[in-house]
């Protein structure tokens, strides 16, 4: 039972990042509705690709992806499928997918990658409460520290969509960015990883976008 309430939680979470894309692209009108089908798409297929990357990278998993390719075995290839994925990954294959899709339209890639990044977070605070049902990603001193994450990041999201208007796109940009990051790095402290290893790329990984969030907000340009 909790492992198809953790699907659904997993399907309500790509939910909520179309629907609040819907709402940002509304404000910024930068793509047609057809266009954010087409780009959503691409970037939920590069957010799953790089995020299973990612975690078999940060948790040397590499004879799982091994048993996948050579194993025809239904359990292995269904485990294989359905668990073990890095959000900090697709988040960087995101990123990738929609300066790819800018290309494509001949559209501002920043305009784009604003609407995923403020997005990314809501979605990311629903897949959390998916890791609290299914028990993973646990604290080390708080056992539930996903809900924190859900909380923290809710709260972050909603604050972007009510300070949106007015804003540079780079401030905006450069906040989504930070928020997203900080969180993570804080939170990361606090969680139980396999490995010290793991830990340390993750947070070297956050404390890059969160320089990069900074430099976005010390440009202040592009007004909208």
């Amino acid at each position: 039972m909790n492992n198809i309430i953790y699907l659904f939680t997993i399907l309500l979470g790509f939910i909520s990042l179309f629907v609040s894309e819907i709402v940002i692209n509304k404000k910024l009108k930068v793509m047609s509705f057809k266009d954010l089908i087409y780009n959503y798409i691409l970037s939920m297929i590069f957010f799953l690709v790089f995020s299973k990357i990612f975690y078999i990278i940060l948790e040397l998993d590499f004879a799982s992806f091994v048993d996948f390719i050579y194993n025809d075995n239904i359990n292995s290839t269904l485990k294989f499928i359905f668990s073990g994925y890095s959000f900090i990954g697709g988040y960087l294959g995101i990123v990738l997918a929609s300066y790819i899709y800018s290309k494509i339209i001949n559209t501002n890639f920043k305009k784009i990658l604003l609407i995923y990044t403020i997005s990314m977070i809501v979605m990311y605070s629903v897949l959390k409460i998916g890791c609290f049902i299914k028990g993973c990603c646990i604290g080390k001193y708080y056992t539930n520290i996903q809900i924190v994450e859900t909380i923290l990041n809710m709260i972050m999201y909603i604050y972007l969509l009510l300070t949106f208007n007015n804003k540079s796109i780079n401030i905006l940009l450069g906040k989504s960015i930070i928020g997203f990051s900080m969180i993570r790095f804080i939170i990361s402290i606090f969680r139980v990883y396999s490995t010290t290893y793991s830990f340390v790329v993750v947070e070297i990984i956050c404390l890059i976008l969160n320089v990069i969030g900074i430099k976005l907000i010390t440009k202040k340009e592009n007004v909208f």
